[in-house]
This record gives structure tokens, C-alpha cells and sequence, in this order.
């Protein structure tokens, strides 16, 4: 997981989104511009901190769960190394994902 240097505030979540595979289960590497556009619209992403306002189950969402979050919501923080980084409202979190990671 990326380094924390940011804070939530308030009602909001930090967010890191996951990158999109750039090669398939068959082994063809896919094309730099789909990967770009897949990220784009990637909606997965891994929760780094919580606010301290934001309404959310704490015992369902917690630092470290897989979420669905709303398509283009939030705020980038400022750098190239945080690009994946993103906060957004607690009302941008559509669902929390179990996985084997965080059953």
C-alpha cells in the first residue's frame, strides 16, 4: 500500500485505487491506452483512513477493505506519486467487497 501521508477529514474516506492488470489470464499483454481508459473508469479501491464524522458502519468499512466506490468521485491529491490516491465523500462508497483478503 502506498505510504500514508494524508489524513481523512471530516465525512470523508481515503482511498487508494487499484490498478488495472495490464496483461490478460492468457498472457496477451494489453494495449497501453485500454489499460489508461480502464483505470479511468476503475471503480476498486483499498481504504486507507476514515474520517472521523464520516457516517459509515465502522464494523462493516474499515482501514483496509476492498470498496466499490462511485465512477470519477473525489479529489486527487497534488503528485505524480499519489496518483492513485483519492478522497472522496462517505456517501461515494457503494459497497464494501469480501474477498479472501478481508472476509
Amino acid at each position: 500500500m502506498t505510504q500514508l501521508k494524508f489524513k481523512a477529514h471530516q465525512h470523508r474516506v481515503l482511498v487508494e485505487i487499484e490498478e488495472v492488470e495490464k496483461m490478460s489470464d492468457g498472457g496477451i499483454i494489453i494495449a497501453k491506452k485500454t489499460v489508461e481508459k480502464e483505470q479511468q473508469a476503475q471503480t476498486y479501491a483499498r481504504v486507507l483512513d476514515i474520517g472521523p464524522t464520516a457516517e459509515v458502519d465502522r464494523d462493516i468499512l474499515k482501514v483496509g477493505s476492498r470498496v466499490v466506490i462511485a465512477q470519477w468521485c473525489g479529489v486527487k491529491p497534488p503528485g505524480d506519486e499519489y496518483k492513485r490516491l483519492r478522497v472522496i465523500s462517505d456517501t461515494d462508497v457503494c459497497m464494501v467487497v469480501e474477498d479472501d483478503q478481508n472476509a
